[in-house]
Order: C-alpha cells, then sequence, then structure tokens
C-alpha cells in the first residue's frame, strides 16, 4: 500500500511540475517597435526629460488603421532605451475595418507647455517610402519570441543574415597566365550581398590552388544570392573583363544551405592555352596582320574540328588564345591558321595537325 502511494505522490510531483512550468511560459508580445536613438544622437527627437514635462517629443504612428488622420497612435519606451513601442492590439482596435497588412509611418511632434497646457510646436514626418507590413509576419515574430524593430526614417531591412562558405579553383587561370599568386595576385568574392563591391572580399589560400572564405551574407528568403569570383592585381597585364567572371552563380541558401558549391573559376574545368610569336611568320610574309589577316587555332577534338576565334595581339609579334576543352575529350590535336584556311603550323609534310599532351588542370602550347 505504501509503495502505491508513493507512486502516486512521484506521479503528482511531476503533473505540478509541468504545470509550473507549462504557466511560467513566456506570453508572446505582438508589438511595433523603433528605435529612436539616432534622431536623439542628431537632435532631432529630445524627449521630455524625466520629471520636467515642460518641453518634449513624442513619437505617433500613422497609417491605414486610421485612413491616415494625424492623430495618430503614441509610441512609449517603458525602459528609457530609445526603443518605443507599441501594442499591436491598440492598432487593430484603433482600425476602421480588418487588415491583412499595415502601411505606416512614424511622426516625431514636439510639445511644449504653455500656461499649463500642452501645445505641438513642430512635427517631423518619415520622409522614407510608406512601410508595409503584413500582420502575421508581425503575430509570427512575437509567437518565436523576436522583435521587428525599426529605425526612425531608415528602411528596414527584411534579409535574414547567414555564414556562408565559398570555394573555387583557381588552377585553370593559373595555367592561363591571368592568376599570379606568386606575383602577389588575389582572389576575391562580390555579389548581391554587398551590392557588388568592385573589389569585394578577398578569400583565403587553402592549398592546391582552391581558395575559400566564409562571410555573413544577408539574403532575401526564397530569393538567390547572386556572387562572382574576381582576379584582383596590381601587375600591368591584361585580365578578361577585368578580373571578373562572366560567369553569375547563385546560392538559395534558404532551401541550399550555408555551403556554397565548388566551382572552378568561371566553370571553366581544363583549358588549353595557346601564344604564338608571328614575328618569322611576319617576315616571310605568311602573315600581314596590317592587311586585316588574322591568326586562328585549328582544332581536332575526339577527331571533331573546331576553330577558334582570332587569336588576342598582346604585344608586337604576339598573340594569345584559350580553348576550353571538356574532361571527357581524351585526345587533342591542333594547327595554326591564317585567314581561316590558311595553314601555318604544321608545315607541309609535317602531318595537318600536332598533338598536344592533354592533362587534367590545362596545358600551354608556346610557339
Amino acid at each position: 500500500m505504501k509503495r502505491k502511494i508513493l507512486i502516486n505522490t512521484a506521479a503528482l510531483i511531476l503533473i505540478t511540475i509541468t504545470f509550473t512550468a507549462c504557466s511560467r511560459k513566456v506570453k508572446p508580445e505582438y508589438a511595433i517597435y523603433v528605435d529612436m536613438s539616432k534622431a536623439h544622437k542628431s537632435g532631432l527627437f529630445q524627449p521630455a526629460p524625466a520629471g520636467k514635462p515642460e518641453k518634449g517629443a513624442k513619437i505617433f504612428i500613422t497609417g491605414n488603421y486610421n485612413n491616415w488622420s494625424k492623430e495618430g497612435l503614441q509610441l512609449t519606451d517603458e525602459d528609457k532605451d530609445f526603443i518605443f513601442k507599441i501594442d499591436l492590439k491598440k492598432i487593430t482596435d484603433a482600425a476602421k475595418k480588418p487588415m491583412d497588412s499595415l502601411e505606416f509611418r512614424f511622426n516625431i511632434e514636439k510639445w511644449r507647455m504653455v500656461d499649463g497646457r500642452w501645445m505641438m510646436e513642430s512635427d517631423t514626418t518619415e520622409s522614407i517610402a510608406i512601410r508595409k507590413i503584413a500582420l502575421n509576419d508581425l503575430y509570427k515574430a512575437g509567437v518565436d519570441g523576436k522583435k521587428i524593430v525599426l529605425v526612425f526614417n531608415e528602411v528596414y531591412d527584411v534579409r535574414e543574415t547567414a555564414e556562408v562558405t565559398f570555394t573555387v579553383g583557381t588552377s585553370n587561370q593559373k595555367v592561363l597566365g591571368f592568376f599570379k599568386p606568386e606575383e602577389g595576385d588575389k582572389i576575391a568574392i562580390t555579389g548581391s550581398f554587398c551590392n557588388w563591391a568592385k573589389n569585394g572580399m578577398i578569400m583565403g589560400d587553402d592549398g592546391d590552388d582552391i581558395y575559400k572564405i566564409k562571410l555573413p551574407v544577408k539574403y532575401y528568403k526564397n530569393k538567390p544570392v547572386e556572387y562572382k569570383y574576381k582576379i584582383l592585381t596590381k601587375r600591368n597585364a591584361y585580365l578578361p573583363n577585368e578580373g571578373l567572371e562572366k560567369t553569375t552563380h547563385t546560392i538559395n541558401i534558404w532551401s541550399e544551405g550555408n555551403e556554397a558549391a565548388y566551382t572552378e573559376f568561371d566553370n571553366i574545368s581544363r583549358v588549353a592555352r595557346f601564344i604564338i610569336n608571328t614575328e618569322k611568320f611576319e617576315r616571310e610574309g605568311k602573315f600581314k596582320p596590317l592587311k586585316g589577316d588574322v591568326l586562328q587555332i585549328k582544332l581536332l577534338l575526339d577527331g571533331k574540328e573546331v576553330l577558334t576565334n582570332p587569336l588576342f595581339r598582346v604585344k608586337t609579334h604576339e598573340y594569345e588564345t584559350a580553348v576550353i576543352v571538356p574532361m571527357n575529350i581524351k585526345e587533342v590535336k591542333w594547327s595554326i591558321v591564317t585567314n581561316i584556311n590558311k595553314q601555318l603550323i604544321p608545315r607541309a609534310g609535317q602531318g595537318e595537325f600536332e598533338n598536344a599532351n592533354i592533362k587534367t588542370k590545362g596545358y600551354c602550347i608556346k610557339i
């Protein structure tokens, strides 16, 4: 009998503890908050000092809930930390009709006491676009224990922040001669999260020609973040697109997580770089750039013929181009031609194409 009583007592204690814990659950706060500290520091907002109500400023909210009447609802600062608050219930109670969203602005009114009566001296309404927020977002924030704190006369940034890791391979750019870390070149990242800052943020060398960075990224839910990698150099050197990738990468942090997919710079897995000295060809009259001749590379990729765009002149008698070689290609042969079909190398009797020693990351052919 005693054993049963002990068991029942333990159960009763457990129920009591559970009930007490539940009863102490924090009640959600559904409210709108505005930070007035910047306005205070600028001198725009000077509330009445404690115990001296003769002169002071007050903050009000007006909007679609009261048909934009100037007689708005006043916000209060109980903690004296310049974070003013108004309960959402006061707004919905004052609304003329049911609302799904609230459109509003804050308004500063400066008051002073004259002959024992408060009189408004001036008022300042926010100059930014009308604020709009869904009531469900305010209710959800309250349930989650979060505060949506706005700043007077500043657009609210609804983006969330996450620590995201970005990784890029640069071996192709080293083969191409565009990226020379031994001469001080850096790899950076820029994107929509930093307003496409020109030089972005410099990445760290993770070894084996791989660069990595982990940084806080602001993003919108269900909207991809766009970004590109960039080569930064102090050398007097030509870089395609000023070192910035042509490829735009994206990551949807909300659904894909905090790790951006690894990629090679500009999504180039393997490249062949050709550097051609034309001094001999020009001296022999076989290549006449001043008369409009163009230089090209004719490739045979696993038997399929491909003709490159005209080579780019990098300096006197030196022309250059680069070709993406797909990773599934097993055999590469090449020849130098001018004006599409006039063959310069290989020369007569040597066969139509030269063999290239194909490599995993790429290779450079210099003539």
